[in-house]
């Protein structure tokens, strides 16, 4: 069972949620050198949403907004490569 499902949450409702979202949730990247991997960023929120929605760290919609910025924008993994360029 995903994130999402969870939730009880399908696509039009994500997108709806992830407007509301306030708190960026950091999701986890690695970087070896000049090559950098993003594959596991689900599997982490899978793996901690339950327990940040329980003690109150976040909302449904902030975890949304987490990934949409990270899937969709790509705000914050265009910064981490434009960090490596500089190394």
């Amino acid at each position: 069972m995903n994130f999402f499902s969870q939730l009880g949450l399908c696509s039009f409702i994500i997108l709806q949620l992830a407007k509301k979202g306030e708190k960026f949730i950091d999701l986890p990247y690695t970087v070896k050198g000049m090559d950098v991997s993003f594959s596991g960023i689900l599997s982490y929120i899978e793996a901690t949403a339950a327990e940040k929605l329980k003690n109150n760290e976040c909302t449904p919609a902030d975890l949304c907004y987490s990934l949409q910025v990270n899937s969709i924008c790509a705000d914050p993994f265009f910064s981490c490569c434009i960090k490596l360029m500089n190394k």
